[in-house]
């Protein structure tokens, strides 16, 4: 299975570690950006058959002994699409771009769900 990481949240686990915030709001917090995240990459997924936009999933993970989220694929071409292969070079970075360009979104959502506890 491969895996892309993208980085950035050192910080959001910085914060979240410095506040007095249950594990269970941290989780949940998290979850809901990673729901977001699974929609992101869901429409921005290539669409012939429909296969890897409805593949999309989420699983808890530890990251560096923090709480964290991990939304993947389970489709196996999902990194010939995101890396390209020698035939296929249409899709580069599909993936990675429309994650960066909800970053923001992301970061909203986690800072609702700390701090208003929805």
């Amino acid at each position: 299975m491969s895996y892309i990481q993208v980085e950035g949240f050192d910080e959001v686990f910085i914060e979240l570690d410095d506040m007095d915030i249950s594990d269970f709001k941290k989780r949940k917090a998290l979850n809901a950006a990673a729901d977001d995240a699974i929609e992101v990459a869901s429409d921005a997924s290539y669409r012939r058959t429909g296969k890897l936009s409805r593949s999309w999933n989420k699983r808890s993970k530890r990251v560096d002994g923090n709480i964290g989220v991990q939304v993947y694929s389970k489709s196996f071409h999902d990194i010939y699409n995101e890396l390209g292969s020698s035939k296929n070079k249409k899709h580069i970075g599909f993936f990675s771009r429309a994650i960066d360009r909800n970053t923001d979104k992301f970061m909203e959502t986690i800072e609702r769900g700390v701090l208003d506890g929805k």
